[in-house]
């Protein structure tokens, strides 16, 4: 096995962290280095242990950073190492002119 891919999940909601968690476990190449509950935590995370992939939900209140695509963008620009990145999301119950 060669390097392990490290992954820090961000989700506001603490069952979708546990639950992202567990699923990852069975996977011997990935390590979840990390969890956040909102755009502070997670930015610090990546301060100071850069990964290579971020899950993040896209509907994230609260942190210093915002949520969805501003977010991502930030973390694009301030992370190049992990710019190469995929949005998948599952969609939430909204009116649909708000769904991205």
């Amino acid at each position: 096995m060669g390097q392990r891919i490290k992954v820090i999940i961000a989700d506001d909601h603490p069952v979708i962290l546990f639950g992202a968690a567990q699923a990852l476990l069975k996977f011997p190449d990935i390590e979840v280095i990390g969890q956040a509950r909102q755009s502070t935590e997670l930015i610090q995370f990546l301060q100071k242990s850069p990964c290579d992939v971020v899950v993040s939900d896209l509907a994230m209140p609260g942190g210093r950073y915002g949520d969805g695509m501003p977010l991502l963008g930030y973390i694009g620009g301030q992370f190049p190492r992990g710019a190469h990145r995929r949005v998948d999301h599952a969609r939430k119950s909204r009116a649909p002119e708000t769904l991205a």
